[in-house]
């Protein structure tokens, strides 16, 4: 997991795998990002090659926490697997999900 800054934003790119093994490190990230930008943050799926339920619960869990600020969370490009298990279970339409991030920040 990595973090950047980007056009007032903060980005965390995910690789790998996101399962209940390292989920710990995506909250410490989640929450530092909350802490110093917590009104706009985008995850970057570009190279996140799987997700399984208890990954799911957090992007869910932070997009209400960030919303509840007035911000916004959003996914970015996610590869077709991890694509596939947000459109099978209906996260497509209740998180905000882009191709580009380009389009995040804006």
């Amino acid at each position: 997991m990595t973090t950047r800054s980007h056009a007032r934003h903060t980005v965390l790119t995910l690789s790998g795998e996101l399962d209940v093994t390292n989920l710990d490190d995506l909250c410490d990230h989640l929450r530092a990002a909350c802490r110093t930008r917590g009104d706009r943050i985008v995850l970057d799926l570009s190279r996140l090659t799987f997700i399984d339920s208890s990954g799911l619960s957090v992007l869910v869990e932070y997009d209400a926490a960030v919303r509840g600020t007035g911000g916004a969370l959003s996914l970015v490009a996610p590869r077709p697997q991890v694509s596939k298990v947000l459109s099978v279970t209906g996260l497509n339409r209740r998180l905000t999900v882009h191709e580009r991030l380009e389009d995040a920040v804006t």
